[in-house]
């Protein structure tokens, strides 16, 4: 298959702070050295392209079911977040990124097996496997997911009583840690660097980050919930916790992790009314 798109409009100008995140975001218009807007006809680029295969099978071993896809996605003049430096002013000190554009490849894999061990409990497995370059500068991406496994037990029963769709399920999460990513530069390295005079990044062109890939982390979930069917409507109820074992963790992806972890134990109970 093949795809493309246009920038959106804050890759192209974006200036200042993002709040949500606390770093403040440079498009690709802002001049590097002064970040001033500069003419269209000085700037220099172009739609993302991409042309992606993928291949999958599907197929049963007894009464195990098996699925199996890879993929190779090449994106030419892919728009990316790139971390350029520490800039400070009178509320202190804050990470800085400029939006870039490089030629990418993603490739992956996820395998999925599913047993069933009684009429209405089975035990599923599914792992990504995700690997990502900038092959422009043959470096590391970054805010690129790691690799994933999940182990899911399920029990559901169509009919209790007056219930519909029973069902319950005990999930457990393992996010492996992300080994290929970029160099680690931090906030700390540069402002030691700002009071000696010296470039941290020692004229060295390779991507970087503010801090290195947190560890990997197993995180238990589980649900439970059941329908009820009522003369004009359908009443839906849905118990579930995520993160019942209150893990400390930080996901790479999130650039909340250069400040604290991610969310603790979280119970929720749903109620949805479908008429």
């Amino acid at each position: 298959s093949s795809a493309w798109r246009p920038p959106h409009v804050a890759e192209l100008f974006s200036l200042g702070t993002h709040q949500s995140a606390a770093a403040i975001e440079y498009g690709i218009f802002l001049d590097p050295a002064t970040n001033q807007i500069r003419n269209a006809n000085e700037v220099r680029f172009r739609n993302e392209q991409a042309i992606k295969w993928v291949a999958e099978w599907k197929g049963n071993l007894g009464s195990t079911e098996l699925e199996v896809s890879t993929y190779a996605n090449l994106i030419f003049n892919y728009f990316w977040l790139r971390p350029g430096g520490i800039t400070t002013n009178t509320r202190g000190a804050y990470p800085f990124f400029r939006y870039h554009q490089s030629n990418a490849l993603f490739t992956g894999a996820d395998v999925e097996v599913t047993i069933p061990f009684a009429e209405r409990l089975k035990i599923s497995s599914r792992t990504s496997l995700i690997r990502a370059a900038d092959i422009t500068n043959h470096d590391f991406l970054s805010f690129i997911p790691a690799s994933r496994s999940e182990v899911r037990l399920r029990y559901q029963k169509p009919n209790a009583g007056k219930a519909r769709n029973v069902f319950a399920e005990l999930t457990g999460n393992h996010v492996f840690r992300q080994w290929r990513a970029p160099r680690t530069i931090s906030p700390s390295d540069f402002l030691a660097a700002s009071r000696t005079g010296t470039n941290p990044l020692n004229g060295e062109s390779s991507n970087f980050d503010f801090m290195a890939p947190p560890q990997g982390y197993f995180l238990l979930n589980a649900r439970i919930g059941f329908s009820v069917a009522g003369k004009r409507a359908r009443y839906d109820f849905l118990l579930s916790g995520d993160n019942l074992l209150n893990t400390s963790y930080r996901e790479y992806t999130n650039r909340f992790r250069y400040y604290a972890d991610d969310l603790g134990r979280n119970i929720r109970f749903s109620f949805k009314v479908i008429f």
